[in-house]
Formats: structure tokens, sequence, C-alpha cells
């Protein structure tokens, strides 16, 4: 029943990103269909291989995108937490549909990005703490978060 829910969501989310013209679209966990109430981070890594499936196999070049918030920092932190102690912040976390482009866009962050270099299941995961110009300008802390992407969706590698 989930990977059925899991497809509709996928479905009318890159319609919504075709209606749009956006390069990508999100939706809390906790607002998509079929996904447990307090997932913890190894099923919506198994969520996320699903939706790298639905991506491949939709054929148009989306990039699912996994961002686990882990809360703020008052300084950049240069240090990614150990994965097997990974605790959601303040914030659910959040699946993104992607195209590609959207990775080569300009930035207006300050951030510090760290890959893992465990592959865990095909999994591609980066420890990312920054922040927009915005917020530096106002003296607003950094972001922290995990960003996972996985191989099963055609696009995404290793190297």
């Amino acid at each position: 029943m989930m990977h059925e829910q899991l497809a509709r969501w996928f479905d009318e989310t890159v319609e919504r990103m075709r209606v749009s013209g956006s390069f990508f679209e999100t939706d809390h966990v906790t607002a998509i269909d079929g996904i447990p109430d307090s997932p913890d981070i190894k099923t919506l890594a198994a969520v996320l291989t699903q939706l790298g499936s639905l991506a491949r196999g939709h054929g148009e070049g989306i990039v699912p995108v996994l961002v686990v918030p882990l809360g703020v920092s008052e300084v950049l932190d240069p240090h990614p937490p150990e994965l097997a102690g990974v605790a959601f912040g303040s914030k659910p976390p959040s699946f993104y549909l992607m195209e590609p482009r959207q990775f080569s866009r300009w930035s207006d962050r300050e951030e510090y990005r760290s890959p893992y270099l465990a592959h865990p299941g095909g999994l591609l995961i980066e420890y990312v703490c920054g922040r927009s110009i915005q917020m530096r300008e106002e003296g607003w802390e950094y972001s922290r978060a995990l960003f996972m992407r996985t191989t099963s969706d055609g696009i995404s590698r290793f190297d």
C-alpha cells in the first residue's frame, strides 16, 4: 500500500512542478500518506530509495532529495553528526523532488558542506550548515541539515 501512496504523491508533485514551472516541490514527511507518523532515519532512507526508483521510471530527470533539519547553530558548525546518532530538529524532515538544474543555480548562502564517505544502501549523504545573505544581514543563526539523495534515481552518482 505504501508504494501506491508514494507513487500517487510522486505523480501529484511532478504535476505541481509542471503547472507552476518550478524546479522543485516539497512536502514534510508528515504530509505524505503512507509514511509512518514517527519515522526513523532508516525508514525515510527506504522511502527515498523507492522515490528514486519512481523517478527513474518517470524518465523526466527528477531527483528526489530528503532533507533532515538538525536545528540551528550560532556559529558556522563544521562538525557533521554521526549518522547513527542523528536526532531530528524541531521541524520534520521533508522530501523534495527537483530537476537536476536546481543543483547548478547560483546560491546566496554562506555554508559549510561535508559529504559522508560511507554510502549505505546507495545513499549520497551530505551535512550542510549555512544561512542566506539576508539571514546573515539580520543576524540570524545558521541552519544545520542532512541532505540525502539516492543513486536509484538514475541521475545521482558517487563520482
